[in-house]
């Protein structure tokens, strides 16, 4: 006699028969009136199976044929009052899940309601298994049992209306007493805490930073860059990474924020891209939604330049960074839209001549206010720069325990590993959101004609607090002492020969820069200071809020003028790519473009283009 080996559920999957939830049933009907044991409901269970096989020879039985085939064994073999019983559970069961409602109530919770989050939806059990299924990657068997139990909980519960949340917790907890912390982790909740979102939105705890200025954009993108870096953490690095991220050994910058560049460099491009036609908008309104930084060759069209400014001026989160400032054809009035650009000014030290209109234009603009940032000129455009990983290099220097000079080298490899590893796996996440057409990041990246090749991208390293690191080695100033300065010299000529090195190994574009953020340089030292108090000795007699150096640089508070900073600067930057040679400095604003101008053309003959050369062919060749 063909053996029964499928069953319908109730939402039509079929599925593998099981005789022995037949028995459980039974069993159950059992054990409410004290009429037997187990043998006696599996007995019962075969004898169901048995008449099913000769009822349905040859097709498939529904949930409900077996029931009714239950019921029918059970009073044809004498057995009326477990028969009673069964029915009376049967039916009970039915009225639950009839009147049971379930409401979508939290926005992580599973796929237990259908459509519309609003109109509460039957009960479903099915909707638990395949949301276990998809969620948790677990086989249909484990899903199952799963979702019976939960199932039984709720229904003994005697609740009329469950939340997806209150469905979800119960999931949770049968994972977590299975023993599936793993599958548990994969179909985890993220989201924002109640009373931090009413802080974001009402600002009602002036100790917590979210002090900016609201409108609603700007609350939804707070929260979904809250969400986002959650996902991140535990989706797109690895466990050590984000360990590393987490006690401050690395900074990983723009988590929240995955799917956008740090910076697009469209130096590269061919002039006619950037013609006074709209091609030019159209390109850096689509860069718009993937970068904050977009650094376009300065167009020679006045008009395309108020509307890169207008562009600019309309989306806070954009900064527009116009290279190749000589062309120029005014300086912008304060109150124009191009006002809101950002001036990026490419410098030649080794070829004078070609800097003096740049240098005019760029400072006429950086002394009536306006951001200008005056660059040593790159070998090559960066292209596509995804969100670079910094060294903490306070940090390093601590951990390092202050013993010999070989022991901060050991550090700062390991961070640099740790850093590297951080930018494979952001290049493999940005890899995966390109590979199809409906994926976020095709157009950008992965379409035949998209912007940019992610495996020609650049993949920045940044560091900071050179100072403060190597203050705390010596416990001097590095620019009040000449060996101390030579220690810090030396740190980033081996992270550039590192750089150079895992380059060549890895096939990717790596670049040394250095990082300037304030709010990195306010926050890290507090965290720091935590974790190793004798950090606060590099602090001792600087004035408060305490902050790391910016960069490769001295602090603010150094008592040299911008050009011996300058004469310090050129030291380095032969190994690593700086954040301009001209600080934000009022006095230096208010001398007028003159003394600027003076500043840059003196201060260009310290980074000789041949001693650069040297020591970075020097660095490639290490």
């Amino acid at each position: 006699m063909p053996r029964i080996s499928e069953i319908r559920k109730r939402d039509n999957r079929i599925v593998p028969f099981d005789q022995s939830k037949i028995g459980d049933a039974i069993y159950k009907a059992v054990r409410s009136v004290g009429a037997g044991d187990r043998t006696l409901a599996d007995d019962l269970a075969a004898a169901v199976t048995l008449f099913l096989e000769k009822k349905w020879k040859g097709t498939i039985p529904s949930i409900e044929d077996i029931q009714d085939m239950v019921e029918t064994v059970l009073a044809e073999t004498g057995h009326t009052e477990i028969a009673a019983a069964y029915i009376e559970y049967r039916t009970k069961r039915a009225r639950i899940r009839e009147i049971l409602k379930v409401h979508k109530d939290d926005p992580q919770g599973p796929e237990v309601e259908p459509g519309s989050h609003r109109s509460p939806a039957p009960w479903s059990k099915a909707k638990i298994v395949a949301a276990l299924v998809k969620e948790a990657d677990l086989d249909i068997a484990v899903s199952e049992q799963i979702a019976a139990s939960v199932e039984e909980k709720v229904f003994k519960s005697g609740l009329q209306r469950i939340s997806t949340a209150l469905v979800r917790e119960l999931v949770d907890n049968e994972l977590f007493e299975r023993g599936y912390a793993a599958k548990l982790a994969r179909q985890a909740p993220i989201g924002v805490p109640k009373y931090n979102l009413r802080q974001v939105i009402f600002s009602v705890d002036a100790k917590e930073p979210y002090s900016f200025a609201k409108d609603p954009e700007d609350i939804d993108r707070v929260v979904a860059r809250h969400i986002l870096h959650q996902y991140a953490v535990e989706e797109i690095f690895s466990p050590e990474v984000a360990e590393a991220a987490r006690d401050g050994r690395i900074v990983l910058h723009r988590v929240g924020e995955p799917l956008r560049a740090y910076r697009m460099d469209l130096g590269a491009f061919p002039d006619e891209c950037f013609a006074d036609d709209g091609v030019t908008l159209k390109l850096v309104r689509l860069l718009r939604t993937a970068s904050k930084e977009t650094c376009v060759p300065c167009p020679s069209s006045p008009a395309l330049l108020r509307e890169l400014g207008l562009l600019a001026y309309r989306s806070r989160a954009l900064a527009v960074t116009v290279s190749d400032a000589a062309p120029l054809p005014d300086v912008p009035d304060p109150h124009s839209p191009a006002a809101a650009l950002h001036y990026r000014v490419e410098l030649d030290p080794a070829d004078p001549v070609s800097n003096e209109a740049a240098i005019a234009a760029g400072a006429a603009c950086y002394a009536r206010g306006f951001p200008v940032s005056f660059l040593l000129a790159p070998e090559a455009h960066p292209g596509l720069v995804p969100a670079k990983v910094s060294l903490n290099l306070p940090q390093l220097a601590c951990r390092s325990g202050r013993t010999q000079l070989g022991d901060i080298f050991g550090e700062l490899d390991h961070a640099f590993g740790l850093a590297i590893k951080a930018q494979l796996e952001r290049r493999t996440f940005l890899g995966m959101a390109a590979r199809a057409s409906d994926l976020p990041l095709w157009e950008l990246l992965g379409a035949e004609d998209g912007l940019f090749e992610l495996q020609d991208g650049t993949f920045a390293i940044g560091v900071f607090g050179l100072a403060d690191a190597v203050k705390f080695m010596t416990g001097k100033e590095a620019f009040g002492d000449h060996a101390a300065f030579g220690l810090g010299v030396k740190i980033i000529e081996h992270l550039a020969q590192k750089t150079a090195r895992e380059s060549r190994t890895l096939g990717l574009r790596l670049i040394l820069e250095e990082t300037r953020n304030a709010r990195i340089e306010e926050e890290q030292p507090r965290r720091d200071a935590r974790l190793f108090p004798e950090l606060k000795e590099v602090f001792r007699g600087r004035p408060e809020p305490l902050c790391y150096s910016p960069g490769v640089r001295f602090p603010p508070q150094a008592p040299l003028d911008p050009l011996t900073k300058n004469r310090y600067l050129a030291q380095i930057a032969p190994f690593i790519a700086l954040d301009g040679i001209v600080d934000d400095d009022p006095e230096l604003r208010a001398g007028g473009a003159e003394v600027l101008v003076s500043l840059l053309e003196e201060s260009l003959s310290f980074f000789g283009g041949r001693a650069m050369q040297v020591a970075r062919a020097s660095v490639k060749e290490k």
